[in-house]
């Protein structure tokens, strides 16, 4: 995905520097933000808002339209979706996209991200004490979103002024709808914005309704890092489509992210066995996974395609039957409502390894606390709460040293 780059006549609203670098620490989504130590013209600019929260429909494409907030500019129609910006009063616009490709959403955040600041650095000078302040992952009635805010100055060290760049992030079904904003202060008026701009959305879709949706966040610590998202629809033939998609934004330091983007088409059958699957993997805006794996014409599995940039294809024992991501939903569900400690089936885990199926088990862990199965997949562990419908309400699974802990904030739908 890439958002347009076209130099934009912009007025900055820019604040002088004093010690900004001090204060570049990444803000977790959950905690307020200490702004008592901050100099009194840096914390009035970061408390400005908009005054208003009224919204105008426009009208853009054929027969689609969206509500902005504040008074909305003229539309532009890009390559790949369109340009809808929106002047809020704060001296630089609110710009917000709709793209049409595809919906990485990490992806989109960090080229999003890049342009902007690159945009603030053409006006103003060069770029220095770059920071992640805020990074926050969600949903809005059910569309999940990355927020992420970039702290920095520009101008040369001696007349150097504060800059702060706000992206917001989501996947909406088939499209992925975005808003920025340059400008110290206007948080929660971009956040009011962007919430207006996901949820008004009319656009003609040609996916069909999911009759199962489930969002999960990831976090590490009190930190949201990442979003997994997923939806089981019918086709025509009785089975499932599952989609399946993950994102992950991961601070390495005050300046520096890892960003990543996942996503699965696969088939089940009814009673959750997989018939076909691609997946795709991003990291850092480059794509290093693409595979499929399909029967062959002596019902063997063949897997095709490349993983970690490099061709792969190899021949799979045909007489598995690997489960889809519904089966290992059945399986946890059919765990817990009988009497087995435990259940073993295969999988296809392409991340882990494309080569081969991977063994896995789900057992009751018998625990006092939150969790009541562990489930093994390959070389991944997991301690989860699962309901009654074999959906993992919250869970935890150690990546190194660290624990990442998951907790679905959305789910719709009933399995079938």
């Amino acid at each position: 995905m890439h958002p347009s780059t076209s130099r934009r006549q912009q007025a900055m609203a820019l604040c002088p520097v004093l010690y900004l670098a001090l204060l570049f620490v990444v803000t977790p989504a959950a905690a307020e933000e200490d702004m008592s130590d901050w100099p009194d013209w840096l914390r009035s600019a970061m408390l400005e808002e908009s005054k208003s929260d009224r919204t105008k429909k426009l009208k853009f494409a054929d027969n689609a339209s969206v509500r902005l907030l504040g008074k909305p500019m003229e539309s532009q129609a890009l390559d790949n979706g369109w340009y809808l910006p929106t002047d809020i009063g704060s001296g630089s616009p609110v710009e917000c996209y709709i793209f049409t490709n595809e919906p990485d959403l990490a992806t989109t955040a960090m080229q999003l991200s890049d342009v902007n600041v690159q945009v603030v650095s053409d006006a103003n000078g060069p770029v220095g004490n770059k920071s992640v302040y805020y990074l926050d992952a969600g949903e809005i009635d059910g569309v999940p979103y990355f927020a992420v805010d970039w702290m920095y100055t520009v101008g040369e060290e001696s007349e150097a002024k504060a800059a702060l760049t706000k992206v917001r992030v989501a996947v909406n079904g088939e499209l992925v709808q975005a808003c920025t904003h340059n400008g110290v202060g206007y948080r929660e008026t971009l956040g009011k914005a962007f919430r207006a701009f996901v949820t008004s959305l009319d656009y003609p879709r040609t996916m069909p309704e999911p009759y199962y949706r489930e969002v999960v966040r990831m976090s590490l610590g009190e930190q949201p890092i990442g979003l997994a998202w997923f939806s089981y629809t019918l086709d025509a033939d009785g089975d499932t489509e599952i989609r399946y998609s993950d994102a992950q934004i991961v601070p390495v330091d005050a300046a520096t992210v890892q960003s990543g983007d996942s996503s699965a088409l696969s088939f089940s059958y009814p009673d959750g066995t997989l018939i076909n699957q691609v997946s795709a993997a991003v990291e850092n805006g480059e794509l290093v996974t693409r595979l499929a794996l399909s029967r062959g014409a002596e019902n063997e599995w063949i897997v095709s395609g490349t993983f970690q940039g490099k061709a792969l294809e190899v021949t799979l024992d045909g007489a598995v039957a690997p489960l889809s991501n519904l089966g290992q939903q059945f399986s946890a569900q059919n765990l817990l409502a009988g009497d087995a400690d435990r259940m073993a089936f295969d999988v296809w885990l392409p991340e882990a390894d494309p080569s081969s199926f991977l063994a896995a088990v789900i057992e009751r862990t018998n625990d006092d606390g939150l969790h009541n199965v562990r489930m093994q997949l390959g070389p991944i562990a997991m301690d989860m709460e699962v309901d009654e419908t074999g959906s993992a309400k919250r869970g935890s699974m150690q990546a190194g040293a660290a624990t990442v802990t998951m907790n679905r904030i959305y789910v719709d739908g009933e399995v079938r």
